[in-house]
């Protein structure tokens, strides 16, 4: 729950440019920005939080399964809406 907020204000601020994702204290946070903003999958690898890491690997491989895999609905639906 502590990430469904981050992740509502993430997606709709979701251009931040590199140096920006570096100076993020938590690093689960910090791996998801540069990992949407490089496009690199090993950033999501390196999330500890099982529903973030979901929803990065969503968004980069551009696969809903991973979405499923979340078990808040709120997190769930946001995440749909980011894969196409």
């Amino acid at each position: 729950m502590r990430y469904v907020i981050f992740l509502i204000s993430f997606f709709t601020y979701a251009v931040y440019a590199n140096e920006n994702c570096k100076s993020i204290k938590d690093s689960d946070k910090k791996n998801y920005c540069l990992a949407t903003q490089t496009k690199q999958k090993s950033f999501c690898y390196t999330i500890a939080d099982a529903e973030l890491k979901n929803v990065c690997m969503a968004q980069l491989k551009q696969e809903k399964y991973y979405c499923y895999k979340i078990l808040s609905d709120e997190v769930q639906k946001e995440c749909l809406k980011l894969v196409k």
